[in-house]
């Protein structure tokens, strides 16, 4: 029986000894054959549209007094009425994240992503948010 176990001992000796790589000193470990390439990574999907509806949809005239909830999808213009300090807006959605907002004289511009605060004279327009090329917008004003 002794025999038996040495035996078995020594071909288990053989076969972690075949199975072992010395390295060179000053080398890292080779990988292991459980190590894995990490996985290619993939672009990001495009963002979706906004996630929650504008209350007056895509009706800019809504905002003639200068009270609106509308979403915004490349440039459009807004007619304002002059109570407001400014005659009309042209708004620009640029860029995947961020709005641009010009008075109709070209005299006002500001510009900005979602959460920022853009004032032009009585006017305050809020950005909520932009995706996908379209923006929602909240605008609210003060007569003057």
């Amino acid at each position: 029986m002794r025999g038996v176990i040495r035996g078995a001992a020594a071909a288990l000796a053989l076969t972690v000894a075949g199975c072992s790589v010395e390295q060179p000193a000053g080398q890292p470990p080779a990988p292991s054959a459980s190590a894995q390439a990490p996985s290619p990574t993939s672009s990001p999907a495009p963002a979706p549209s906004p996630t929650r509806s504008a209350a007056d949809g895509t009706d800019v005239r809504a905002c003639f007094d200068g009270t609106c909830e509308i979403t915004v999808t490349g440039k459009k213009r807004i007619p304002l009425t002059t109570k407001l300090g400014v005659s009309g807006l042209t708004v620009s959605v640029a860029g995947p994240s961020k709005v641009q907002v010009a008075s109709d004289d070209g005299m006002m511009r500001a510009g900005g992503g979602p959460g920022a605060r853009l004032g032009l004279n009585g006017l305050l327009v809020e950005v909520i948010e932009v995706r996908d090329g379209t923006a929602l917008l909240r605008m609210s004003g003060q007569r003057r």
